[in-house]
């Protein structure tokens, strides 16, 4: 199913696999309806509420340049969907597509990997070149 279809049945609280394209917008993560709208933003979309998963998410793909968000990836999401009071997805598993390439793969979102995930981003976050590279 994807972004639009689901608008459609209006399922509620109810299993669903759904596919679009994976974008943050405004700091929050969205899966956006594959027919996307000259303004992007503007597409019918569903909000993540498990954002966190986003660590194990970069670490997945190769970050975009250039734009407001660095992940604009096709992708499939399973979980549970809630439209009360606007549409929005707790995820259970996620496939992801990297650019360039046919097949989605699949992005362990479990606890231990998010906490990992978001410790390496730390560490990159944190890392002082100078400190590492001694006075030269």
């Amino acid at each position: 199913m994807d972004v639009h279809s689901f608008f459609e049945s209006r399922s509620n609280n109810q299993p669903i696999e759904i596919t679009g394209w994976l974008v943050i917008i405004n700091d929050e993560l969205y899966l956006l309806d594959d027919n996307l709208c000259e303004d992007y933003k503007k597409t019918m979309k569903i909000k993540v509420t498990n954002r966190s998963i986003i660590y194990p998410i970069r670490q997945a793909i190769l970050p975009l340049g250039g734009g407001e968000s660095f992940v604009f990836h096709k992708a499939k999401l399973k979980g549970y969907v809630s439209i009360d009071p606007w549409p929005e997805i707790k995820v259970e598993k996620l496939w992801i597509q990297e650019s360039g390439q046919a097949d989605m793969i699949l992005v362990d979102i479990s606890k231990d990997s998010i906490e990992a995930a978001k410790q390496r981003y730390e560490a990159v976050l944190n890392f002082d070149f100078f400190k590492e590279m001694g006075d030269r």
